[in-house]
């Protein structure tokens, strides 16, 4: 069975989460979601974050100590996978940083789900060095899954 990172924003978090448990029951790969592996970091009160004003502002509160948890346990979580698929609707630091980590630090393939964005000239050539693909839905995704033969029985 494949694992992949899913990179995504604190935004995404409920949409990426009902998503994640759709894959999981249809085809052969483990969807690794940092944000339900946490311990040090309250995600329901993340999913509350609705803005990005509101973000912006607890992001405020974190001190080095957590921040420095949070990267250590992400490129952890990274560092054990066979790929990363970043889903997004908007840039976000977060997860262009596990974008980059996954393609250049671990070599492994990065698959990016954003619309139009994937046409940016950093997204296409961190896809194209890692061997990755690009998506503007995650339903062309979930139709690249099938032609992998991944799909469940």
């Amino acid at each position: 069975m494949k694992k992949y990172y899913l990179a995504h924003s604190c935004q995404l978090i409920e949409q990426a989460r009902r998503w994640e448990i759709k894959i999981q029951g249809r085809y052969y790969v483990d969807l690794i979601n940092p944000f339900n592996r946490n311990t040090f970091e309250n995600v329901d009160h993340l999913k509350r974050l609705k803005t990005k004003r509101r973000l912006r502002a607890y992001m405020k509160t974190l001190d080095d100590e957590i921040c420095k948890q949070i990267v250590d346990h992400d490129l952890g979580l990274l560092r054990k996978c066979d790929g990363v698929v970043a889903y997004f609707n908007d840039y976000t630091a977060g997860t262009m940083m596990e974008i980059f980590a996954g393609a250049y630090l671990y070599r492994i393939p990065v698959y990016v789900i954003g619309g139009g964005a994937i046409h940016h000239p950093w997204l296409q050539h961190l896809v194209q060095i890692s061997g990755g693909m690009r998506f503007k839905t995650r339903r062309e995704f979930e139709q690249w899954l099938e032609e992998q033969g991944l799909r469940r029985k």
